[in-house]
């Protein structure tokens, strides 16, 4: 209910919701029925995943823009303001975001790390460069805090299908080849980390399922891109494919993890970090990668959670 309070709370009321219940076991869409606005319409499917819900509500809206809005999260109350904002100062855009925030359990929180980001604080403009912020940071764009014009979704065929994670990151991907990012450096909303994240990471069941189809979308992409923004979306395959081995060795998958650390290493990618996961990698035969991983990525998870602060260059 959290999600839909912050969207009932907006300053600005001039919206639908759409509430897709993608073979809900939890009984959410009973507590999202029980609320009288009409402005809520709940659509249901069986279990066909987060791509197959977004996309089954991109087709039933009937406004030109469609916002995300996942069931854990949050706006704040000025987020529907301040993207309507972004569109009368960059109606040329296909794309309108604004900065986000991470709250974990605890209670800390902190601003995403944010580099090469021309946008100061507080103010907003084009996101000229994405994939060189994306290659090196956290993602500029997530998907709660992101409005696209629905016509942009559908030229791109909104989520890709048969993906566990990582379909947001094509999507934007796509668009972001397509056309111009209008970026609003304020954080209005919230990313909830589950209290335990181990729940998410059962998403990687397959060894693939940490960024085959990903990585596979991004190089057809960076194949039929213009020059100007190939080489920094092949740095970002680079910074995709970190993240995936990241995903393989921290659930168990250790060749899947060292065949994504050599991707991004051949991508640029070349840090301790993707040399930590080779070597876990090779270690796993016996047994001593998995534990030293599993310090290593828990005393990080410890410090970062502790900090705040939106880094930019």
């Amino acid at each position: 209910m959290r999600a839909l309070n912050s969207v009932l709370a907006q300053t600005m009321q001039d919206f639908e919701v759409i509430v897709v219940n993608d073979g809900s076991t939890d009984g959410g869409e009973k507590l999202a029925g029980s609320l009288t606005d009409n402005r809520i319409r709940i659509l249901h499917q069986a279990n066909h995943g987060v791509s197959a819900a977004r996309n089954l509500g991109i087709k039933a809206a009937r406004g030109e823009f469609v916002a995300f809005l996942d069931a854990d999260d949050e706006w704040m109350p000025g987020y529907l303001t301040g993207i309507r904002g972004l569109l009368k100062s960059f109606p040329e855009c296909a794309v309108f975001a604004t900065n986000y925030e991470y709250v974990y359990s605890d209670g800390k929180s902190r601003l995403p790390e944010l580099n090469n980001v021309a946008v100061a604080l507080g103010s907003s403009n084009i996101l000229e460069n994405y994939f060189q912020i994306a290659a090196d940071s956290d993602p500029p764009l997530w998907t709660s805090a992101v409005v696209v014009r629905k016509g942009a979704l559908e030229k791109v065929h909104g989520f890709p299908g048969g993906i566990v994670a990582g379909e947001d990151l094509l999507t934007w991907a796509r668009l972001a080849t397509q056309g111009k990012i209008a970026y609003f450096n304020v954080p209005l909303a919230r990313f909830h980390f589950p209290a335990d994240f181990s729940d998410r990471e059962k998403r990687y069941v397959q060894p693939e399922s940490c960024g085959d189809t990903v990585i596979e979308g991004l190089l057809e992409l960076a194949g039929t891109s213009d020059l100007s923004i190939r080489s920094q979306l092949t740095a970002y395959i680079g910074r995709v494919a970190e993240i995936a081995a990241v995903s393989a060795i921290s659930n168990g998958h250790y060749v899947a993890a060292g065949n994504y650390a050599r991707l991004a290493w051949k991508y640029g990618k070349k840090n301790a970090k993707v040399i930590t996961v080779s070597a876990c990698s090779l270690l796993s035969v016996a047994g001593i990668g998995c534990r030293i991983w599993t310090w290593l990525f828990r005393r990080h998870q410890a410090r970062r959670a502790g900090r705040t602060g939106n880094r930019r260059d």
